[in-house]
């Protein structure tokens, strides 16, 4: 059970021992560790998540990237696929994906002319994980 966290997530992980399932960190931190820690054939961004199935030694990921669909089989998988994350909806599918669709805030208070609204952002709270997403909501 390893108790140490890399430096460039310590502000994104606890001090207590690494036995959950999830831990959240954002996007650049990570991406940051794990091109410094992987070959680059290794990492995969830029790509939507469309499943995933557990084997007894890893998972197959279907994505869809620029060029096309692919699967991709792995010993380990880092789901990073965003707000609207497909892996979070499929291994916690009783939690909805945040609510707030920053697109529409945006027109809206272009439409009105109003950018003041009270910005609400609790974790969402997630049973076997580690640290959390926000579930943002906008009041205006």
């Amino acid at each position: 059970m390893a108790t140490s966290v890399n430096p460039a997530v310590a502000g994104c992980a606890t001090a207590a021992p690494m036995t959950s399932a999830v831990l959240a960190i954002h996007r650049a931190p990570l991406h940051e560790v794990l091109r410094g820690a992987l070959p680059e054939r290794c990492v995969r961004t830029g790509a939507g998540v469309v499943g995933a199935t557990d084997h007894q030694h890893g998972a197959t990921v279907a994505y869809i990237a620029t060029d096309g669909r692919h699967e991709l089989t792995a010993d380990l998988v880092v789901a990073a696929d965003g707000l609207n994350s497909a892996s979070r909806q499929r291994l916690w599918p009783d939690h909805p994906a945040p609510v707030l669709d920053f697109e529409e805030l945006a027109a809206d208070c272009a439409a009105d002319g109003v950018y003041e609204f009270l910005l609400s952002a609790p974790p969402i709270k997630f049973r076997r994980a580690l640290g959390s997403p926000i579930n943002p909501l906008a009041v205006k």
